[in-house]
C-alpha cells in the first residue's frame, strides 16, 4: 500500500466527534497516545472471574487498553470487543483503536462473501490458513453481533408484549 493512500486512512472523519463536543469528553488514541481509565477490577473466585464494585485508575496506551478489554472479554465470551468496550468504556471512541491491516482483512471478506469468490483464483485448499483463519474470525464475530441483536429484539419484543 502507498504512503500516501495509508496516510489518508488514517485521517478518520471525526467532525462528528467535533460537532457534538464529543472529542473534550472521549479518549481518542487519535489525538492523545496515553489515557487515563477508571476500570472495573476483577478477581477469581473459585473458578470464576468477577468485576468487584471498585474501580482502579490507571494510565495505559492503546495496546494496554486493549489488554484490559481483552481480559473483561472472559467474563462475557460471547461479547465482541466493541460490545464490551461500549459497555465498561462509553468514553473511548473505538475507532481510534481500529488496526487498519484487520480493516482490509474486512473488507476483502465482505467482498468475497458479496461476490461468492474467494481472494486468489484457486480452491479452498490451496488458500494460506492465515486466510481462511481471518475469515473465519471476521465471521464469527459477525455473528456473534446478530445473536446479541437478537436477543435484544426478542427482549424488546416480550418487554411490549407483557411476556
Amino acid at each position: 500500500m502507498s504512503d500516501k493512500k495509508e496516510s489518508e486512512r488514517r485521517n478518520f472523519d471525526c467532525s462528528v466527534c467535533k460537532k457534538l463536543d464529543w472529542n473534550k469528553k472521549r479518549a481518542c488514541y487519535l489525538t492523545q497516545k496515553i489515557q487515563t481509565f477508571q476500570i472495573p477490577i476483577t478477581e477469581w473466585v473459585g473458578s470464576r472471574l468477577v468485576i468487584k464494585q471498585e474501580k482502579d485508575i490507571v494510565e495505559v496506551d492503546k495496546n494496554g487498553f486493549i489488554e484490559i478489554v481483552s481480559k473483561l472479554q472472559g467474563l462475557s465470551p460471547d461479547l465482541p470487543l466493541a460490545e464490551i468496550i461500549s459497555k465498561h468504556f462509553r468514553d473511548v471512541c473505538i475507532k481510534s483503536l481500529l488496526d487498519y491491516s484487520d480493516i482490509d482483512w474486512v473488507e476483502l471478506e465482505n467482498f468475497c462473501s458479496e461476490y461468492g469468490c474467494l481472494p486468489l483464483s484457486t480452491t479452498m485448499c490451496d488458500h494460506p490458513y492465515y486466510i481462511i483463519e481471518a475469515f473465519n474470525t471476521i465471521r464469527n464475530t459477525r455473528n456473534a453481533y446478530e445473536r446479541i441483536r437478537q436477543r435484544e429484539l426478542l427482549s424488546k419484543v416480550n418487554k411490549d408484549s407483557g411476556k
